[in-house]
């Protein structure tokens, strides 16, 4: 699975929106890569909960419109300047729209970043969605992945991972320390383990491979100083070390 966390360095300098303030909790708070904020058009996020505040710095910052859907929560339909919020969900189930739905229903007509959290269900979505049209109207998705310590959730982050990787590459991660950690271990022989203390939430970040010149191995050490902050800032071991990741300048090989 440490294969599949493990990011690509396409020589792009990388922005953190959101809560950005060390020493106050960052939840709501990712990092992509710049390129993947300048060539959209508009932000569409999925699963905001009361959290809106990604969305109100991509509006602030960008000078796009950001495009809210989440059916488990209520915000009026314009809870800030340039966000537009709609009470549907992210699927095939009840309340729930296709991402390639919203889009047409809204008249929009160029590349948008995706953002998704949705608690667990993005597994299920990603199984089933038309990921090539996907890929043809994003520049990027940033991605909340759920519950890696339970094996079948690990099997369908391989199979989503794996169908990803066709058309987006991963150029960042980092762990949620909301979620808590769990003890992930590897067989390398009969008798011998690596052992790794994994967070069992991760936020992803895929650029689309339409906008990337060359793709290389990883480089970097995460969480990246500066850039990335504990989701929780009350948490007393702070952000997870996610340095067992394989770079380039190490030894380590990915792991299966």
């Amino acid at each position: 699975m440490i294969q599949y966390l493990t990011p690509k360095e396409i020589n792009d300098t990388k922005v953190r929106l959101g809560p950005s303030i060390p020493g106050q909790h960052g939840d709501g708070g990712y990092v992509c890569s710049s390129i993947m904020l300048e060539k959209s058009c508009a932000l569409f996020t999925y699963g905001v909960g009361g959290d809106i505040r990604y969305e109100e710095d991509y509006y602030a910052k960008q000078k796009k419109p950001a495009y809210l859907f989440d059916f488990t929560v209520d915000h009026p339909e314009v809870p800030s300047e340039g966000l537009l919020f709609k009470k549907e969900g992210l699927g095939d189930g009840d309340h729930c729209k296709d991402f390639l739905h919203h889009y047409n229903q809204l008249g929009i007509t160029g590349d948008v970043l995706l953002k998704i959290d949705i608690e667990g269900n993005e597994y299920d979505y990603f199984s089933k969605c038309d990921l090539k049209n996907i890929s043809l109207i994003t520049t990027g998705i940033i991605l909340e992945v759920h519950w890696l310590d339970d094996l079948p959730h690990r099997e369908k982050f391989v199979n989503m991972m794996k169908r990803l990787s066709e058309f987006f590459v991963l150029t960042h991660v980092h762990g949620n320390n909301w979620g808590g950690s769990f003890d992930y271990k590897v067989s390398i022989s009969k008798s011998h383990f690596h052992g790794y203390v994994m967070p069992r939430v991760f936020e992803l970040s895929f650029t689309n491979k339409r906008f990337c010149d060359y793709i290389t191995p990883n480089i970097t050490t995460y969480p990246m100083v500066g850039l990335d902050l504990p989701n929780n800032a009350n948490e007393v071991n702070g952000d997870y070390d996610l340095s067992f990741l394989p770079t380039e300048l190490t030894n380590d090989k990915p792991v299966q």
